[in-house]
């Protein structure tokens, strides 16, 4: 899971974002799954990986960590984000969707100064919609429902004085990213030819989220789980990343990734399961 931080002016939205998330360096989990013919596979399990890190993507799984680190992230060039209003008293005042870098050309959002509003701040990472709130006119009644895109969200009470105020948005992920990495050992011959059919279970459909206290609640099991998407092998790869797995899930130590077919070297296995996935929403 990873987190984004959002800086921006009321009047005149701008951004930054940040990536939270991966845990402590020795929140390590390691374990051996047999692959034939006398080998095996180490796995290693961890919050957080280089490679990922550098991507802005963080693998979960293991304990959770005190203080989790941080690393910055922009969000992407024309994703959708919306800022919502409430009142001091959590009836709604207004709202306004923004594309992200388009934002200097965007109308500002005219509040009273002196006044103290309720700040809500919501994304799905995407570049083409932003869920829509369903029993928008009290804070108390608002939810997003069916969420099934990488939900981020803000929440945050402020005293506007006069001019331009700023907001420092934290877009927190609610849901779990988990980036998988195969690489070969050096003493190993040969490559990765075959990868096919990665899945995590269990992850839920999609969730509803309750904007007053952010809580969540899951929808129905998502029996196919999800997939791990990987590059092209082409004639073979000694180190395969793949793109993040969305989950959405509460915490768990019991997850599991199957594999449905791996070669390496010449040598295949079928359905290899790896088990004791920790998903940390």
């Amino acid at each position: 899971a990873y987190g984004e931080d959002e800086s921006s002016a009321i009047g005149q939205k701008q951004g930054s974002t940040k990536t939270s998330a991966a845990n402590d360096a020795t929140d390590v989990q390691e374990m051996s799954v047999p692959f034939g013919n006398g080998t095996s596979i180490d796995v290693v399990l961890t919050n957080s990986s280089a490679a990922a890190v550098k991507k802005g993507l963080v693998a979960s799984s293991g304990k959770k960590a005190t203080t989790p680190q941080v690393t910055e992230k922009p969000l992407d060039n024309g994703v959708k984000y919306r800022v919502v209003v409430y009142d001091d008293l959590g009836n709604y005042v207004t709202e306004k969707t923004y594309n992200y870098g388009g934002e200097a050309a965007a109308e500002g959002i005219v509040l009273d100064a002196g006044k103290t509003y309720n700040f809500i701040a919501y994304s799905t990472n995407s570049t083409s919609t932003v869920p829509t709130i369903n029993s928008q006119s009290t804070l108390s009644s608002a939810t997003l429902n069916n969420i099934s895109g990488d939900l981020m969200y803000f929440a945050s009470k402020l005293k506007l004085s006069s001019g331009v105020n700023n907001l420092n948005v934290v877009l927190k992920h609610r849901f779990s990213q988990i980036t998988t990495t195969l690489a070969m050992d050096a003493n190993m011959t040969g490559a990765i030819t075959k990868l096919e059919n990665a899945v995590f279970k269990p992850s839920h459909s999609s969730a509803n989220f309750q904007l007053s206290d952010e809580a969540l609640t899951y929808n129905g099991l998502n029996d196919a789980g999800v997939f791990a998407q990987f590059p092209a092998l082409g004639i073979g790869l000694r180190t395969v990343v793949s793109t993040p797995s969305l989950l959405i899930h509460p915490a768990t130590s019991t997850g599991t990734l199957k594999l449905g077919s791996l070669t390496i070297d010449g040598e295949t296995r079928s359905n290899l399961t790896i088990p004791n996935v920790k998903i940390n929403p």
